[in-house]
C-alpha cells in the first residue's frame, strides 16, 4: 500500500502528464487525411445530388416543351374547314387539350389555350407551369423548382407585301447545256406558279404582289413615271417649235438613296434616262434595244392582287441588254417602303383593297407579325458595266432625234453623214463594282427595316479542278443580300428554280412556330 508521500508525488505529477498527452495529441497529425477526405466526400454529394435536382427538372421541362411546341403546331395547321370561326377555335383548342392529356401533362396547362381563327390563318397560344420537388437542393433551402413554358403556331398569312424582282438581260435567252428551253422559259413557269400559289382566293386582301423586271435599267411605267418628281421627258427646239418626247420611262437614283431605304421626293429631281442603244449593229440605221426598255411588259405593276395580269406580265417578259441588279433591289424595296405610299396613292389603277393603305409603315418589333415585307431577288448572272451618253449628247431636239433613230455604233461608223461630224459623244457608265457596292448598301438599309429578302442565283454549274461548285461573284453579291445564307439565298439551275420558288412560297405562307 503506498505511503501517503508517494500518493502526494502521484496527485502532483497528474497535471504534468495530462498536459503531455494533450501535447502530444495536438501535435498529432495521423488521420487528418481521412477527415478532410470525409468532409470533402460529403460536399461532393451535395453539389452532385443538386446537379441531378437540376438536371431531373430540365429533362421534365424539355418534355413539357415538346408537348406545347407540338400541341400548338398541330392545333394551328388549317385543313378542315368549319363553319364557323367558333368552331375553329373549339377544334384547335381541343386538339391542345388531347395532346396534354395522352402526354399525362393536362395538369401542367396553366388555363385554355388562346385561339384566333378566320379563313385565312390560326393562330395558337398557350401557357404551362411546370414545379418539381428537389431530393438535395432542399439541403441549401430550395424544396421546388419551377418555371412557365410558352409556345405559339401561327399558319396561314398575316399581311403580306412582296416585291417579285426578276432578272430580264440577254443571258437569260440562254439555253443551258443539256436543255431545250431557255432560262426564261424557266424562270416564267416558276414565276407564274409562285404568283398563282401565293394569290390564292384564301388570300384575297392580305397579299400584295409588285413586279418589277429589271435588265440594265428598270422600266417605271407611265403611271409611277408621271407620279414621281421626274425631269420632263419633253425637249423643245424653241428656234423651231420642234419637239422630241422621250419615251424612256427610267430614271437615275442618286447613289447616296442607295444608303437608305425610303424615296425622296421632296428634294430630288429624278433625271430621265436617255432613250437610245450602245449594241446596235454597225450598218443597220435604228435601235434595237436602248439602255431603258420600252415594251408596255416591262412596266413595273404596284400592288397587285391580280394574278392574271401579273402571268401574263411575266409570260411577256423578254431577254433584253445588260445587267443592273442593284437597279432592280432599289425600286423593289422602295414598293415597300411606307414613304413611297403616297406616289403609290395618286395610281387609280392599283387595287382598291391597297391603294393609300400600303405601303404599311414598318411594325414595331413585338408585332412584327402583323404585316411581312419580302423581296425575292432573281438574277443568272453579275452586275455588268453599263453605258450612258454624257448630257452633251442629248440636249437638243437634234441630238434626242437622231439617237432615237440610230444606235450609237451606227453614228460612230457613220459620224460624217451625221450632223455633228466632228463630236464624240463618249458613253459613261457604272462599273460592275459600283453597281455591286449599291447593292450591298440598299440591301443592308432593307434588312435593317426588317424587309425578308429572298435571292436566288440560277445559273449553269460551275465547277473547278475538282469538281466543286464554284460560287461565282454574282453569286457572292446574291448571298451578301440575302436575309441569310442558310434560309433565304439559293444557288439552283434553271431546270430546279421552280422548285425554290416553291419552297419560297411555301415558307411565306405555311405554318410557322412563333415564339
Amino acid at each position: 500500500m503506498p505511503t501517503p508521500r508517494i500518493r502526494m508525488k502521484r496527485l502532483l505529477a497528474a497535471p504534468a502528464r495530462l498536459c503531455a498527452v494533450i501535447t502530444l495529441f495536438r501535435h498529432d497529425e495521423r488521420g487528418g487525411i481521412t477527415i478532410m477526405g470525409l468532409l470533402l466526400l460529403i460536399s461532393m454529394l451535395v453539389v452532385g445530388g443538386m446537379a441531378v435536382d437540376f438536371m431531373m427538372f430540365e429533362a421534365r421541362r424539355a418534355t413539357l416543351q415538346g408537348v406545347t411546341d407540338r400541341s400548338v403546331l398541330a392545333a394551328a395547321k388549317l385543313g378542315e374547314d368549319f363553319a364557323t370561326e367558333a368552331e375553329a377555335e373549339a377544334h384547335a383548342t381541343s386538339v391542345v387539350l388531347d395532346y396534354f392529356a395522352i402526354s399525362g401533362q393536362t395538369a401542367n396547362l396553366a388555363g385554355a389555350p388562346l385561339v384566333n381563327a378566320s379563313g385565312q390563318s390560326r393562330s395558337v397560344t398557350v401557357d404551362a407551369n411546370l414545379g418539381v420537388s428537389t431530393n438535395y437542393l432542399r439541403l441549401i433551402g430550395m424544396d421546388r423548382l419551377e418555371t412557365g413554358v410558352t409556345s405559339s403556331a401561327i399558319e396561314g398569312t398575316s399581311d403580306i407585301e412582296i416585291s417579285l424582282v426578276l432578272d430580264t438581260s440577254g443571258s437569260m435567252g440562254t439555253i443551258d447545256t443539256g436543255q431545250t428551253q431557255s432560262r426564261m422559259d424557266f424562270l416564267q413557269t416558276a414565276a407564274t406558279d409562285f404568283v398563282t400559289t401565293l394569290l390564292d382566293p384564301q388570300y384575297e386582301d392580305q397579299i400584295s404582289v409588285s413586279l418589277v423586271s429589271y435588265s440594265e435599267h428598270v422600266n417605271l411605267g407611265d403611271d409611277i413615271y408621271d407620279a414621281i418628281n421626274a425631269a420632263n421627258p419633253r425637249t423643245v427646239d424653241l428656234s423651231t417649235g420642234a419637239q422630241f418626247n422621250n419615251p424612256s420611262r427610267c430614271v437615275d437614283i442618286p447613289d447616296a438613296e442607295f444608303d437608305n431605304t425610303e424615296w425622296n421626293n421632296a428634294t430630288i429631281t429624278y433625271k430621265q434616262v436617255e432613250h437610245y442603244d450602245p449594241w446596235g449593229n454597225d450598218n443597220i440605221a435604228g435601235p434595237i434595244q436602248t439602255i431603258c426598255p420600252t415594251v408596255a411588259s416591262s412596266a413595273i405593276i404596284p400592288l397587285s392582287q391580280n394574278a392574271t395580269a401579273l402571268n401574263l406580265a411575266i409570260d411577256a417578259l423578254e431577254p433584253y441588254t445588260n445587267t443592273s441588279i442593284h437597279s432592280g433591289v432599289k425600286w423593289g424595296i422602295t414598293l415597300l417602303d411606307p414613304t413611297f405610299r403616297p406616289i403609290l396613292s395618286t395610281i387609280s389603277s392599283i387595287d382598291p383593297a391597297f391603294r393609300g393603305v400600303r405601303p404599311t409603315n414598318y411594325p414595331a418589333p413585338e408585332n412584327a407579325l402583323d404585316t411581312i415585307k419580302y423581296v425575292v431577288l432573281m438574277t443568272d448572272g453579275d452586275n455588268v458595266a453599263g453605258y450612258r451618253l454624257r448630257d452633251s449628247g442629248y440636249n437638243s431636239v437634234l441630238k434626242r432625234t437622231y439617237w432615237a433613230n440610230s444606235s450609237y455604233n451606227y453614228w460612230d461608223n457613220h459620224k460624217a453623214a451625221s450632223p455633228f461630224p466632228s463630236y464624240t459623244f463618249e458613253t459613261t457608265g457604272k462599273t460592275a463594282t459600283q453597281k455591286d457596292t449599291l447593292m450591298q448598301s440598299i440591301c443592308t438599309a432593307a434588312r435593317n427595316q426588317g424587309i425578308i429578302i429572298y435571292a436566288i442565283s440560277m445559273r449553269e454549274a460551275e465547277l473547278d479542278i475538282n469538281g466543286d461548285p464554284i460560287l461565282t461573284s454574282g453569286a457572292q453579291q446574291m448571298q451578301s443580300c440575302a436575309s441569310s445564307i442558310e434560309n433565304h439565298f439559293f444557288e439552283t439551275s434553271a431546270s430546279d428554280v421552280s422548285d425554290v420558288f416553291e419552297t419560297i412560297a411555301n415558307q411565306i405562307t405555311d405554318l410557322r412556330l412563333s415564339q
